[in-house]
Formats: structure tokens, sequence, C-alpha cells
């Protein structure tokens, strides 16, 4: 039932996620007061708010993770919790790619999927040994998924050969990282 109620968690974190980059959005285009309307897809291929937008989102995985999930899990279930958390909020962002009406190829899918469940997983390793109310423990968490996760978008903005090798590599790299994560939990708690 936990596992389940992380998926859930992952979608309210995802919904916050939007409604926060929608008051960014309102409040850049009344703070630029620029003739053009800007769009909404337009306003997140800006770099500068691509990177606003997945701290926004970073932030709203890590609020979840540090309180509600920390509440349902006990080590190694916090980091199997954690990157549930990043399948619900994948399933948001799925939702309003799929509402669209557009259908995205199955890489950018996966892609998608990889990105927001590893970043979960990152933080939930990290936060899996530590006290997730400290200041550092939220400085350790949060800076590998913005590495990560931002990454990734400032690559996808111009998709092209060389591009397209770079997520491989950084996609490649995170799954190396949460495996690692995952094993270095299970040798800890048998060390217990």
């Amino acid at each position: 039932m936990n596992q389940l109620e992380s998926i859930f968690w992952g979608i309210i974190a995802g919904l916050s996620a939007i409604f926060i980059e929608l008051i960014v959005f309102v409040g850049y285009s009344l703070a630029t007061n620029s003739t053009s309307e800007i769009s909404l897809l337009k306003f997140f291929t800006l770099p500068g708010l691509v990177i606003a937008a997945v701290f926004i989102e970073e932030i709203c995985k890590y609020a979840v993770i540090a309180t509600r999930i920390d509440m349902l899990s006990l080590k190694w279930s916090y980091f199997l919790n954690s990157l549930l958390v990043g399948l619900g909020f994948f399933a948001v962002e799925l939702g309003l790619i799929l509402q669209s009406g557009t259908l995205p190829s199955y890489n950018l899918i996966g892609e998608l999927a990889i990105v927001h469940m590893g970043t979960c997983a990152l933080m939930g390793y990290v936060v899996t040994f530590r006290n997730p109310k400290k200041l550092n423990t939220f400085l350790l968490a949060i800076f590998p998924a913005l590495i990560f996760h931002v990454s990734y978008n400032i690559l996808s903005l111009q998709r092209n050969f060389t591009t397209d090798y770079g997520i491989d590599f950084l996609l490649t790299l995170l799954v190396f990282f949460v495996c690692a994560s995952a094993l270095d939990i299970t040798h800890r708690l048998a060390r217990e």
C-alpha cells in the first residue's frame, strides 16, 4: 500500500510543480510587458527558465520525499518509495504530453521516465541515511538531481546527432548511479 501511496505523492508533486511553473510563467509575462505573446511551450525553451523550471520540479520532488515518504519508509523502502515518487511525477508529465494531442516517440517517454525516476531515486538515496530536515542533506540531495535534469533538458532543446549521444551518455550515467546507490544501500543494510 505504501508503494501505491508513493506514486500518488509523486503525482501531487508533479501537479504542484506545474502550478508553481504556471505562476512563474504568468509573473514573467507580466514583468516583461512584452507586446508579443509568449507561449508556455516557448517559455520553457529559454535556457534560464529551463533551469528555473527544473529547480521548481526538483524542490517539489524533494519536499514530498523529505516529508511524506519519510513517514512511509525505512531504509530500503525509502529508496524504492522515492523511485515510485518519480514514477508518479513522470505520469503527470506524460499526461500533459499526451494532452497536447501528439504521441511522443517511445525513446522520449523512456528518457523522461529515467530522468524523473532517477533523480528521485538519487534524492531518496541521500535521504535514506541522513536527516531530511537538515540543509546539508537538502543540498546533497538536490544538487545531483539538478545537474542531471538540467543537463537533460538543455540537451533536449536542440536535438541532433551529437546531443542524442550526449543524452544517451547522461541517462546511462544516471542509471549507473541509481544502480550503484541501490547496491550501496543493500551493502550498508547487510552490515547493520
